[in-house]
Order: C-alpha cells, then sequence, then structure tokens
C-alpha cells in the first residue's frame, strides 16, 4: 500500500510538474546518470524490508523518472557535480526573497536563522533527483522565488553561525555564514533558470572561533583544538 504521505506529494505536484514538462528546453536537456535511477543503494537491506522505506523507495525512483531530461543541461551537471563532491552535503534553502536581496543580502551576510541545528533551517536530501525535484516545486514552499544552494562540511567540526548585533535594531540576529553558500538558483514556473554564484564562498574555512558558533549537536571543546590548529596554519 502507498504512504498516505506519498500519495499526497503526487497530487500535490502533479499540475507542477504537468508545467515543468511542457517548458523544458527543447534542446540541451540534462539526463541524469541512470546511477540514479534506482534509490535502493541508499538503504541497508535491512531497511528496505521497511513498509515506509519501501514506499521512500519507490516514490523516489519515479522521481527520476519524473526529472528526467526537464532542466537544463549545464544547470543540471553544475548540481551533480556539487552533489557529489566527497567532502560536502549539498543543502537547500528555499527562499521568497528578490534577486537583489539574494545578492546583497544573504550573499553578504548569510541565512538568517532561527536556531544553531542546520537541519532546521536547511533542506537535505539522500536521493539528487529528489533535490532536483525539490528545488523545481520550490515554490510550494511559502511561495519561494528560488533556492539558495549550501555545502556543509561533511567533518561537520566547524562553526557555521556568527550572530550579528545591526541587522535588527536592538536585536541579535543568528546567521549561516554567507562562505557556506554556494550559490542559488531562481525558479519560475518549475523551470531551473540559472545557478548564480556567490563571489563570497569559500571551500577552505579558517575562523576566529570566539565569535563563532558551532551546530548544537556538536562539542565545540572537542574541536576548538583543532579549529585553532587550522587557524595556525592558515597564518
Amino acid at each position: 500500500m502507498e504512504a498516505e504521505w506519498i500519495r499526497k506529494s503526487k497530487e500535490k505536484y502533479q499540475q507542477l510538474f504537468e508545467r515543468l514538462r511542457k517548458n523544458a528546453p527543447k534542446e540541451g536537456r540534462y539526463f541524469i546518470p541512470r546511477k540514479y535511477r534506482d534509490a535502493r543503494d541508499l538503504y541497508s537491506k535491512k531497511a528496505q524490508k521497511n513498509e515506509i522505506i519501501k514506499s521512500q523507495i519507490q516514490y523516489e525512483n519515479e522521481v527520476y523518472e519524473r526529472m528526467q531530461n526537464c532542466i537544463p543541461e549545464q544547470i543540471g551537471k553544475t548540481l551533480e557535480t556539487i552533489f557529489e563532491n566527497p567532502n560536502d552535503d549539498l543543502c537547500i534553502h528555499r527562499t521568497d526573497y528578490s534577486l537583489e536581496q539574494i545578492t546583497q543580502i544573504m550573499f553578504q551576510k548569510g541565512i538568517p536563522v532561527r536556531d544553531t541545528d542546520y537541519t532546521s533551517n536547511l533542506s537535505k536530501f539522500k536521493h539528487f533527483p529528489t533535490i532536483l525535484e525539490q528545488i523545481a516545486v520550490c515554490s510550494e514552499y511559502k511561495n519561494a522565488k528560488g533556492c539558495l544552494l549550501v555545502r556543509i562540511p561533511k567533518n561537520n567540526q566547524l562553526p557555521l553561525y556568527y550572530k550579528d548585533h545591526n541587522f535588527v535594531p536592538n536585536l541579535e540576529q543568528l546567521f549561516l555564514l554567507p562562505e557556506y553558500i554556494y550559490g542559488y538558483v531562481p525558479v519560475q514556473d518549475g523551470v531551473l533558470k540559472d545557478v548564480i554564484l556567490n563571489p563570497n564562498y569559500v571551500e577552505n574555512h579558517s575562523y576566529r572561533v570566539d565569535d563563532l558558533y558551532y551546530d548544537e549537536r556538536l562539542n565545540p571543546i572537542e574541536y576548538q583544538n583543532e579549529i585553532e590548529e587550522q587557524i595556525g596554519k592558515s597564518k
């Protein structure tokens, strides 16, 4: 039996995917590699016996077929390269900010967040075609106009946040550092229009530990010596 959440997801996205297919580029379409065709590879043999996981696998395999040849080739290849980077997790942040706000605020200051748990502020997916799908349907979330691409180091041993005392008067605003934001994908009617790179993104991070904040699931004391050692090497 198909899980209820999967049935509702299909109904919710059906019209949007019809527009996506209709608006797909006539030439230069992105072919999703066949290695992503079977989502069973993402789960252990034991997990695959779970009925909920079975439904998840079925849904993700359908996403592979649904998103095939639906987005521009260059955008698809760029996203695939980021996703396959062995050192980072590719996350997305849906936003209704205008392009000007993206480049002038988020690329410069970072992403305003509620707390120091990046999983409550970013979305991460194991299945690459599902990331493509979620970017395409981002408008279903608070009328988002696109998605920020955020690369979080897999070693997860680095501070991710800082506090800004001037963004909102008389209030400390927590931000995810802008150097983790790789770029932005504007979306119109389900069509991925571009990958706009953030000039402030960096791959190698060095910090002043005192004024930055770790993800709340980390023990900062455990990693402080390692971070300070990295800073020493960068001087």
